[in-house]
Order: structure tokens, then sequence, then C-alpha cells
């Protein structure tokens, strides 16, 4: 039989399962995204699923070492409670009631697909800060435990930093949209240059204090080229912001160290701090002069009247005027695109692009207010508050006070650069790491452990048995979380399988996707968008407009209207499904929320056409435009001005369509006409020619079909129609001719062999004469 090892210590294997655990979540969560399992929602929902299921286990394992160690008593002191635990407490029961409060809790629960910053993110963050700090509180060999923790965090900013590197270089494992070798700036594991510019100047001082502190001539050698490629990969990112949060926290905690120290501050640390602010400058002047993306970057921060400079001023300004609606409490999590969207205008497609809309402001202050009012810029200082004091408190102790000096630039520079940007996962999860150790570090300073407290007799039975059913729970959460990932991955894949042209696959899949997790309602959004954007059922098997349309009646049925999104895509499910009475319901809520969004309009005329009422939609086609920004706006780029001109040729061809049908054939033809001005499309010589032939002029439907056909000599649809015009035209040996090409083009068309055979059988008699 076998027999336990007397020297194995249950206590010493769960505090080393506990460690490994919460070192995996610090280095894990920056590096986690879809590289092995392609799911759509590609960076942010693998590191939080990543995050929910180790902190459950972080729990579980939490839960075992008290039951076999005991529970540390000086955690659960009054006095450590109110002095480092009653702030957090009341940051997260603010947020819980101002979810219940919220006009969309689902949303605000759960969050938004691409952020997934809802309250229940919230909850996760939370629970690992305090697992974090009662476990590293109540472990021996605090000191080691620190330092490999450190050495994590950098090493895993050290990977980050190394992967957006490559990327520069063109030494990318994975074929990105938009290479960064290409855009010029780095996105690594985290998806975002501005991200990864936050999350570096977040961890950068921890590869300084390792360098600083570390004895070894070789460890120090490392943690300094750490160090520097860090900062390398931070450039490329191009994040003005990064780098403004750097370079003034780095004023900022001189200035703190001085007043702290003023009375006997040396000679020396003023020539210290003079030298580095002398070699940061320089080295700045160095980049700004070597890259010219840098020197324009920062050219542009100052340019207010265009570019992502212009856009941020005009998102405040609409967050001002939401916020003054409710400006208590706010809206709830992940409200800011209901709430700005409102106040959409031109300027949004000048900076933006046309229809283009934003779920965040791009500054700390206004998501809070426009999320939790007043109320919540409270308690989010109150947490704020709570970290900087502690800060300021041990800014010079005699222990850890370098560390705190480093953790006091990280969170200022991270905290500095959230005023031009927003927070995400990764970040998160550091700012929660960041202060469980700032109230570690004070805690070890100044209190005196307790005994831990054992369980024993039926209390012991009853924690085992809370164990075993929190262990049940636990399973079926983190079950509940893969599944979230696998339906991610069946929606990108119901993409992938559309786009071959394998439509049955793809709606199978998205039915998975649907089943899998169906309390995600942004699938059937996106479901009807990409349909709909597809001109859906054109082009499609008649099987599958069926399957396709039953979805479709399906999504208009149960698709709960909670936010414009949810009014949008119901109004276009109707549309596609010819249900045109709820279309123009459900697309009227849409322009009340969004009465300044041209796309609203555009769908408007759209179903107004369908329904036969052309002026109606001649009127919404026109709006659409008149809301779009004009094309010789002076503050347009290139880009943006491209982008205008596609949605105006849309507008002006779907208004041709209307005038056609309503057999206006030369208003129909001027729109042909402007649209081929915005946007060079074969298919438009074809309904220009169409207004042609309506009004019996065969000469002009000629000339703009050999137009076409000499533009594309590989599609025989336009000699085919070249033949039968010349055919009515009553010149058979030319139309012969056209017959003839289109079959070289296509032998197996049905339509040109036709064609041949009459025009064969008329052109006979000419032959004869």
């Amino acid at each position: 039989m076998f027999t336990l090892n007397k020297k194995i210590n249950p206590r010493k294997i769960i505090e080393a399962l506990i460690e490994v655990n919460y070192l995996l979540i610090i280095a894990l969560i920056p590096l986690a995204f879809a590289m092995f399992i392609k799911n759509n929602n590609v960076f942010e929902l693998n590191k939080i699923i990543c995050l929910k299921v180790l902190t459950i286990i972080l729990l579980l394992l939490t839960l075992s070492k008290i039951i076999i160690s005991g529970f540390e008593k000086s955690f659960f002191n009054k006095k450590f409670y109110l002095q480092y635990l009653l702030i957090p407490s009341l940051f997260l029961a603010y947020w819980g009631v101002n979810t219940l409060l919220a006009p969309d809790k689902f949303t605000s629960f759960f969050g938004l697909y691409d952020r997934v910053e809802g309250y229940e993110s919230y909850l996760y963050y939370c629970l690992f800060f305090v697992l974090f700090l009662y476990n590293f509180i109540s472990a021996p060999e605090a000191g080691a435990r620190l330092k490999r923790l450190l050495i994590t965090a950098t090493g895993a900013g050290a990977l980050v930093a190394l992967y957006g590197v490559l990327q520069i270089m063109a030494f990318d494992f994975v074929n990105w949209a938009e290479a960064p070798f290409l855009t010029g700036r780095i996105t690594s594991s985290l998806g975002q240059p501005n991200y990864v510019g936050s999350y570096l100047i977040l961890i950068l001082p921890l590869a300084y204090y390792l360098f600083i502190k570390t004895k070894n001539f070789w460890a120090k050698f490392f943690f300094a080229g750490i160090g520097v490629l860090e900062l390398i990969a931070l450039y490329w990112t191009l994040s003005r912001s990064a780098w403004l949060g750097l370079i003034s926290a780095i004023i900022l905690a001189g200035l703190v160290y001085y007043f702290k120290n003023r009375q006997d501050f040396p000679k020396k640390i003023v020539k210290r701090w003079t030298l580095s602010a002398v070699i940061i400058l320089l080295f700045l002047s160095l980049l700004t002069w070597q890259a010219p993306q840098f020197k324009n970057r920062l050219k542009s921060s100052l340019n207010f009247k265009e570019g992502t400079a212009a856009a941020r001023v005009v998102f405040i300004k609409d967050a001002y005027l939401a916020f003054k609606q409710k400006p208590l409490i706010g809206s709830g999590l992940e409200s800011q695109n209901e709430r700005l969207i409102g106040d959409y205008n031109k300027d949004w497609g000048v900076f933006g692009y046309v229809n283009s809309r934003t779920n965040r402001v791009h500054n700390l202050i206004f998501d809070i207010l426009l999320t939790g009012g007043l109320l919540g810029l409270l308690f989010n200082g109150l947490l704020y508050f709570l970290a900087y004091y502690l800060l300021i408190k041990n800014f010079n102790d005699k222990n850890h006070g370098f560390l705190t000096r480093c953790l006091f630039v990280g969170l200022s520079a991270y905290l500095i650069s959230l005023l031009f940007g927003f927070s995400f996962v990764t970040s998160n999860l550091y700012f929660w790491l960041f202060l469980a150790l700032l109230i570690s570090l004070d805690f070890k300073k100044s209190w005196e452990i307790f005994p831990s407290h054992l369980f024993k007799g039926w209390r012991r039975s009853l924690a085992v048995g809370i164990l075993i059913l929190m262990i049940g729970a636990g399973a079926s959460l983190v079950s509940c979380e893969l599944n979230v990932l696998t339906a991610d991955y069946y929606f990108k894949e119901f993409i992938n399988y559309w786009n071959s042209g394998d439509y049955l696959s793809a709606l199978v899949l998205y039915n998975d996707a649907r089943a899998v997790n169906p309390r995600q309602t942004y699938y059937e959004q996106q479901f009807v968008n990409y349909l709909y954007n597809n001109n859906f059922p054109s082009n499609v098997p008649v099987g599958i407009i069926k399957l396709g349309q039953s979805e479709l009646q399906g999504i208009v049925k149960n698709l709960p209207a909670r936010t414009y999104e949810d009014h949008q895509a119901v109004a276009k499910a109707a549309f596609m499904t010819n249900d045109l009475e709820v279309a123009a319901a459900e697309n009227q809520m849409a322009i009340e929320r969004a009465p300044g969004l041209p796309e609203n309009y555009l769908l408007a005329g759209n179903i107004a056409a369908a329904a036969g009422s052309s002026a109606p939609a001649l009127t919404y086609y026109q709006k659409a435009l008149s809301l779009a920004p004009a094309l010789d706006d002076p503050r347009l780029n290139p880009e943006h001005q491209s982008d205008i001109r596609l949605f105006q040729a849309k507008v002006l061809e779907r208004s041709g369509d209307t005038l056609f049908n309503a057999k206006d054939y030369p208003a129909a033809r001027a729109k042909y006409q402007a649209t081929l001005k915005n946007r060079f499309v074969l298919s438009l010589y074809k309904k220009i020619a169409d207004t042609y032939y309506q009004e019996k002029n065969l000469k002009m439907a000629i000339w703009y079909n050999d137009r076409a056909s000499r533009l594309d000599r590989s599609d025989f649809t336009w000699p085919y129609i070249l033949a039968i015009l010349y055919s009515e035209q009553g010149d058979y040996r030319t139309a012969l001719t056209y017959t003839q090409k289109a079959l070289e083009l296509k032998p197996t068309a049905e339509g040109p062999k036709a064609l041949l055979e009459k025009i064969t059988r008329l052109a006979s008699p000419a032959k004869r004469e």
C-alpha cells in the first residue's frame, strides 16, 4: 500500500499553490489573447475569463487554507477593516446599488461585449484584491514572496514589450488586419497601442526598483535591459497620454520627495533629479528628431481643431451636456454609449467615421460622471485617496520607501494617462494589485500579526461542507465562463463560413453561439448587422433565405429592446423580413434616441422605399446626406473624407433606385452619376444605362454598357447585355459578335446560348440577301 510521506506538509503545499495561482494571474492577464482559440473578441474577453477562472480557483484554495491552517485573525480585526477595507467596501457597495438603479441593468452588470467592464468584473477585481491581500498578509516569508511577485510582474511586462518590438520589426506570429509594422504602432498582447502604453507605465517603475535593489551584476544588467526594452516599446506605442503620464508622475514624485525631505534635502539628490530630467528631455528630443511619427504625434496633441485631440474635446463637451441630465447617480456602468449617442453631430464624422459611436469619453472623470454621477466620483475619489494616503504615508519608510516611491510613479502615471483615455481589464487588475500591495506593506510595518484561529469539531465539519459546496459552485461558474468563450468562437466561425459562402454551416454556428451563451444579445445585433450590410437576401440560395429570415423573425420577436443598438437591430431585422410596419416603428425609436445619426435616416428611407412611398423615402435620404459632414470641411483628413464619400455614395444610389422605381429616369440618372463621382462601381454604369433604356435611348444605353465592358473584360454579363441591346437595335451582326464573346467567357451560360440561336435565326435572312 502507498503511504503518505510524513515530510509532506499540507500547509506548505496549499501556500505554494496559492502563490502560484496569484502569480499566474499577474503574469497571464497581460499576455492572454485569442492566440490558440480564434474567438471574435480577441483580447478583453480572453483576459477577463482568464481572471475569473483563476480567481475562482484562488478562492477555493484560500478556503482550503483556512480549513487546514485556520483563519488569520488580524485580517478580520475591526480596526483592520476600518483602516483598509472600509473604503473598498463602500466603493463596491455604491456601484452595486448604482447597477440596481441603472436603466439597463443587464449591460451595467455584465458589461459591454467589447469592454467587459460591468459590475460583474468589478466583483472579480475586488475578490482578487481581498484574496491576494489575505494570503499575502498571512503567508510566511513575505520578503521572498514580494520579490517573486515583482519579478513576475516585470517578466510579464518584458514579454509584452518584446512582442511589441518584434511586431514593429515585422516578426509577428499572428497575421493582424492592421499589421503594427505598417501602422507604426505596437499592439502586442493587449490589442491597442494606448492600452500597451498605459500598462507599460504601470510596471516600468518595478523594473527600475529591481535594477536598483538587486546586488548581483548580471541581475542588474538583466533588469536594466528589461527597462530599456519597455521604454523602446513605450515609444513605439506612440501613446501621448502614456508619455505625458510617465513624465508628469516622475516630476510629481520628485516634488513629493522634496517637500517631505526639504529640511535636510541633500544637494546630491537635487543633482540626481536634475540629471534625470535632462536625460529624459534629451531622450525625447532625440526621438522627435529621429522619428517624424513621434514629432507629428506631439504636434497633433496641441491641435484642438482636428485629429484625435479635437475628437476628445467634442466628446468631453457632449459628456458634460449628458452629465447635467443625471448629475447625481449617472446611468450605470457601461452606459456611456447610450448617454452620448443622443448628442451625435457632424463633428463626430469629421474626427472619426460617419455613424461611428464611442462608448468611452476618453477621460476618467467624465466616464465616472456619466456612469455614476457625482456620487460615483466621490466613491472612486475615496478609493484613490486611500491609495495616495498609503503612498504618502510610506514614501520615506526605511524598509519599503523606495518600492513605495516606484509604486507612486506607476499609479500616478497611469491615472494621469486616464485623463486622456480609459481603463481596461489588465490595468484594472494591476490597480487593485498595487492597492493590495500598499495595504500589505503598511500593515506589515505597523501591526502585530495575531495567531491564526483553527476550526475544531463541528465548525471544521461545517467548513469542509461549505468548501465542497463552493467547489461545486466554482466548477459551475468556470463552466459558464468557458461557455462564453466557446460561444464567441462559434460566432467567429459563423463570420468565416458566411464569407466563404457556406451559409448553412454559418447559420448552424450562429445558433450554437446563441445556445451556449444566451445572455449575450451582442451576437443577435451583429448577426442582423452582418446580414443587413451584406444586402441579405441578395445572392443567397432560396433555402438559406428562408432559414435566415426565420432567424431574423425570431430576433424581431424576442430581442429585448433596451438600448439604441437593440432598436436598430430589430428595425433592420424587420426590414429584411418585409415587416415594414415594425421596422418603421423600431427605427423611429432609434431616431428618438439618436436624432443626429445619419444611418437612422438611411434605414428610414429604405423602409419607406420598400413600402412604395417614394416622396418620404427621398426626404429621409436627403436628411441623411445633410447630417454627414461636408466633403470640403478643412478639418477632414483623407481617410475620413473617403469614408464620407462612401456614405454619400450609398445614400445617393438608394435615392437613384427610388427615383428609378418611381419612373423619374432623368432624376435617377443624375443620382447615379453623382454616386459614380464618390464611388467607382461598374454596376452604376448598368443602372445609368437602364435609365436611358427606359427612355428608348438605345445609343446611350449601349455607350454605358460598352464602357463597363471595356473596364471589365472578364465578366460575360457585359457583352451579353450589349448583344441584347444591339439585337433590339436590329444590328444582328454586332449582336452576334458580342454573343460569341459572352460565350467565350462563360460557355455554360444559358442566356447567351438562347440569344445566339435567336440572333442566328433573325440574322439568316440578312445573310441570304
